[in-house]
Order: C-alpha cells, then sequence, then structure tokens
C-alpha cells in the first residue's frame, strides 16, 4: 500500500497479489458512514436523519425497536447525515466513485442504509448504531484477475456549526 497525504486528500493506492488466477467478487465497500441514533452513554440523541443521493430523508426514529432489511438505493452514492453533538449541530457527508484511472473496472455504486443494526430504542444505556455503504461493482459482477483495477474514491466531508 502506498499512501500521500496532501492538502484536502488522503490517497491510498494498493496492490493486491491473489493466491490464484481470479476472484469472484460480489460487492466492495468503497465507502462506509457509522452513526448512532442514540448514545446510551450520555442517554442523549444524536443523529436525526439520513439523506442518500436525491432521495427523501430518512428519519431514524422511524425504526426504533426493529431491524429492517437493508434500505437500498441503486445508482446512489453520496450519504448524508445530521447530528446533535451535546448542543452542537454536525453534518456529515460521505461519496465514493468511480476515479479516472485507465482500465478500472468499477462502473457501478450503489448505497445501503441500515438504519438499526441491533433493534435499539433511544433508552437505557445500549448505543442505537446505524450504518450507511457504498459499494462499487461492474456491470455483471466481477471477476479480479491479474493486473485488473478497481479505481475509486471515497470522499467525507464534515460541518460543525458552534
Amino acid at each position: 500500500m502506498r499512501r500521500s497525504i496532501t492538502p484536502g486528500a488522503v490517497r491510498h493506492d494498493v496492490t493486491v497479489t491473489g493466491t490464484g488466477p481470479a476472484a469472484d467478487v460480489d460487492w466492495l465497500y468503497t465507502g462506509m458512514a457509522p452513526m448512532v441514533r442514540w448514545d446510551g452513554e450520555s442517554a442523549t440523541t444524536v443523529v436525526g436523519t439520513v439523506a442518500v443521493a436525491d432521495s427523501p430523508p430518512v428519519t431514524l426514529s422511524s425504526y426504533a425497536g426493529t431491524t429492517p432489511a437493508n434500505l437500498d438505493y441503486p445508482d446512489a452514492r453520496r450519504v448524508g447525515i445530521t447530528a446533535d453533538l451535546l448542543g452542537t449541530d454536525l453534518i456529515y457527508g460521505m461519496e465514493s466513485g468511480p476515479a479516472s484511472v485507465p482500465g478500472a473496472i468499477l462502473n457501478q455504486f450503489n448505497t445501503i442504509l441500515r438504519p438499526n443494526l441491533g433493534a435499539a430504542s433511544e433508552s437505557g444505556g445500549l448505543d442505537w448504531q446505524a450504518k450507511a455503504y457504498v459499494s462499487g461493482s461492474a456491470s455483471g459482477g466481477m471477476t479480479l484477475g491479474a493486473g485488473d483495477m478497481l479505481g475509486f474514491f471515497s470522499r467525507h466531508v464534515l460541518r460543525v456549526d458552534l
């Protein structure tokens, strides 16, 4: 792995040497946004809504006490979160997509939202955890072989209103 850090960007270039001639890949997470709806330690609500691409915002409180199926957003590669950290407004955004790398095989990006991983509610000492993933794939599935290039970016943006 080679990492370069410049103002406003961190880049990781990874080379993988396989143990066989090819590997089939069903999905590849190109970005992940973890979040906590309810913080059990401080007994406060943290994340209110999650917006995926151009879809209506998801209100996490709608999933109290349930572990719903993944919410799928085909062709969506942007996730936005609004939160309140002890009275401070926080906005967090994450995006993944194809990098302009000649021969890169990733050409399709989708978002998966897991709004309540542990069927939690806004009570007690346990956190209510949720996650959003952007996954990358190739049309028709991916089989990686020697010399294949994935070529993707993952961008994270944070804003704090004091």
